[in-house]
């Protein structure tokens, strides 16, 4: 009687412990061709619009295709002289990147460029970039689903970011290098019509949520649900008649995660950056938030 009790479960155990792994297997599998999208354009010889400084809109369109780079940025770079840094750009936009699966716990995983000897490697740099501007990253995963990664540029002179990493830690600065590691990665800003004016010396809008973020969420736990109960805290007390803002009351911050962190430090100067509203931020919905645009993108 009981060895033939033992025998059913083995025959039910069996096949979904094989079945359980058999998803398991598939579900990661699926998700490691994403880690890096290759452009989707043939490659061409840019040499002769770099030469032109001003470029007309289809030779800028032609460039941010074969660079990821967003127009003006490459506009910028062509006053300043930097074509040879743009013909660099394109050749790692175009390269083949050999990508490694860290494990940063033993279910989440972190992928990173490698060199042919397997050490992490610096692929493609990141350009342009200012304070109060958020990157995001495909290249971190629990298994087979990439929740993604998020920071923000608190100081883009000295090259600093604040993030949230992960359970265990708290947030604080780390160098933007590092981002050149990624296989994948966007960098976002505030698009022109939500920047304030910056006429008589008036601090940007995107500056201040950087000073801001650097001065007040060092430091502060990281929290996987950040949001889910303390949401509610932002309670709107008035509106700032001179700015055509609402003002919001935010007590200290408790805890936070990655996304939750650039969405709160926007919140507090009236830019809700979480597209879908839902309860947890994610970086997918800063991503799709129609008050940013993308400045570079490489391997999304």
């Amino acid at each position: 009687m009981v060895q033939n009790r033992r025998g059913r479960i083995r025959r039910v155990v069996l096949p979904v412990s094989l079945a359980f792994f058999l998803f398991l297997y598939i579900w990661v599998a699926r998700a490691i061709p994403q880690a890096h999208i290759y452009p989707q354009v043939e490659r061409t010889d840019i040499r002769e619009l770099l030469k032109v400084a001003e470029g007309s809109e289809a030779d800028l369109q032609i460039l941010s295709a074969q660079t990821g780079l967003h127009p003006e940025s490459i506009q910028k770079l062509l006053r300043e002289g930097r074509e040879q840094e743009l013909l660099q750009i394109q050749q790692q936009y175009f390269a083949p990147v050999h990508i490694e699966s860290l494990h940063t716990t033993p279910l989440t995983i972190s992928e990173a460029v490698v060199n042919k000897q397997g050490d992490i490697d610096y692929g493609m740099p990141l350009v342009d970039v200012e304070d109060g501007d958020i990157l995001l990253t495909k290249n971190s995963r629990f298994l087979g689903w990439r929740n993604g990664h998020a920071a923000l540029v608190v100081d883009a002179e000295k090259g600093w970011i604040l993030e949230a990493i992960m359970p265990g830690t708290n947030t604080k600065i780390s160098p933007i290098s590092k981002w050149s590691t990624y296989p994948s990665f966007l960098v976002l800003r505030l698009k022109d019509k939500y920047k304030k004016s910056v006429e008589d010396g008036e601090i940007p809008l995107a500056k201040q949520v950087a000073d801001y973020a650097s001065g007040e969420l060092m430091n502060v736990p990281y929290r996987l649900l950040a949001g889910v109960a303390d949401r509610s805290l932002l309670k709107k007390v008035g509106t700032v008649e001179a700015a055509g803002q609402d003002e919001f009351f935010s007590p200290a911050l408790k805890g936070t995660q990655c996304a939750h962190l650039v969405w709160y430090a926007y919140k507090q100067f009236g830019i809700d950056l979480d597209s879908d509203g839902g309860l947890v931020v994610t970086p997918f919905d800063i991503q799709n938030s129609d008050y940013l645009e993308i400045i570079q993108t490489y391997g999304y």
